[in-house]
């Protein structure tokens, strides 16, 4: 994914795991020039969070900790692999079939479509909880976004795929919930009846409440 209109990229402060089925990765901005003027650098504060059901739900957190506003285009390159597994792991890929792309703006869903004789599966993209009204060209989602000093923008971005007779469901919490998500709670529920420690010492207690099996969120210190 690329992720503004000058197609420059972000760059990464941290990253780590929630547990086995989620992630988080803060990010801050290269100095820019945009049309509405210049951002300064490290004044916006993305985050990306992740968290795997049976699809995928990724959320899109952008604060602007600059004195000023900030006015920019957000863009996602998005792309599908319907690549056979064997000939990923041989090295040696056969383009087969037809893949197509369309777009609804109404529903605010991307959808690419791979068809091979009777064979058929779809990877859908739905925009959720934007606030503003996502636009497809070129290949990437776009979103206009204008940041007054201190404000905050969200997104959800589902992932779901099938093959139009049954799908496949993202999880429908967002990364701050994700341990109420059915993996967040089966993992829960292993910890409760399994996973037990008894220590005497703070620090390998804090390990592993920190731990992924735990399910604590990830956080990053922030420096403006």
């Amino acid at each position: 994914m690329e992720y503004l209109g000058q197609r420059q990229s972000w760059e990464l402060l941290n990253s780590a795991n929630i547990g086995h089925y989620a992630s988080r990765i803060f990010l801050t901005n290269p100095e820019l020039t945009t049309e509405a003027g210049s951002i300064p650098r490290h004044s916006l504060g993305p985050a990306v969070g992740r968290s795997l059901g049976e699809g995928m739900h990724e959320d899109l957190d952008i604060a602007n900790y600059g004195s000023g506003p900030a006015q920019f285009n957000l863009e996602f390159a998005i792309r599908c692999d319907f690549a056979d597994l064997f000939e990923v792991k041989a090295n040696k890929i056969v383009r087969r079939g037809r893949i197509t792309t369309s777009w609804s703006s109404a529903k605010a869903q991307l959808t690419t479509k791979y068809r091979n004789h009777d064979f058929l599966r779809s990877v859908s993209v739905l925009v959720r909880r934007s606030g503003c009204q996502p636009v497809y060209a070129n290949g990437r989602l776009s979103f206009q976004l204008q940041l007054s000093a201190g404000a905050s923008w969200h997104a959800c971005l589902l992932y779901r795929s099938g093959n139009d007779k049954e799908y496949f469901e993202p999880p429908s919490e967002c990364i701050e919930q994700s341990h109420a998500s059915p993996a967040g709670k089966r993992v829960r529920a292993w910890r409760d009846k399994i996973l037990k420690i008894s220590t005497s010492s703070e620090i390998v207690s804090q390990l592993y409440a920190q731990g992924p099996g735990y399910g604590g969120l990830a956080t990053a210190a922030w420096r403006h």
